[in-house]
């Protein structure tokens, strides 16, 4: 963005590129890079922490890769490494990893959402006019596409002429 706004008005701007080993480490990075600001709300700091949480947790099994302070092999659980890192205590870690999840689900629930709104409104757009779409689902089963349920379409009882 603030590059196309540099371009535009014709300033020059630097961007480094970087390199990572692995999608996992580049989210840890945006992830810190994003935590480095300080215009974020609570709860952003929060999601921020929990998805890193939830990204060093899986890498390393769930302990850091620091050593404890007196040099021992003993490793540092990621939770207590983070909570030290960001001023805060291990169950705020972990319900910030929590708190993460959620509103992961929630993306989730309204991309899909949105994906069975766009199946039904084409639906719509398809059927004859002065018709219905019928959709029954079966008993006990979850609706995941509209196209599973797409019954004929018939005109209504009630078409008339001057519809």
């Amino acid at each position: 963005m603030r590059g196309r706004i540099c371009e535009r008005l014709g300033k020059p701007f630097k961007t480094t590129a970087l390199i990572f080993d692995s999608r996992e480490e580049c989210i840890e990075w945006i992830i810190a890079n994003q935590l480095g600001r300080r215009n974020l709300t609570d709860e952003q700091k929060s999601y921020l922490r929990g998805k890193r949480y939830q990204a060093e947790k899986r890498t390393d099994g769930g302990h850091g890769d620091q050593k404890s302070g007196d040099h021992s092999d003993t490793p540092i659980p990621t939770a207590a490494k983070l909570a030290e890192e960001y001023g805060v205590s291990v169950p705020t870690i972990k319900r910030d990893q929590d708190f993460a999840e959620a509103v992961d689900a929630i993306a989730e629930a309204q991309r899909r959402e949105s994906e069975f709104a766009a199946e039904v409104e084409k639906m719509k757009a398809e059927q004859p006019k002065g018709g219905r779409v019928a959709q029954f689902p079966k008993p006990g089963k979850t609706i995941s596409s509209v196209s599973e349920y797409r019954v004929t379409v018939y005109p209504t009882p009630f078409s008339t002429a001057t519809q």
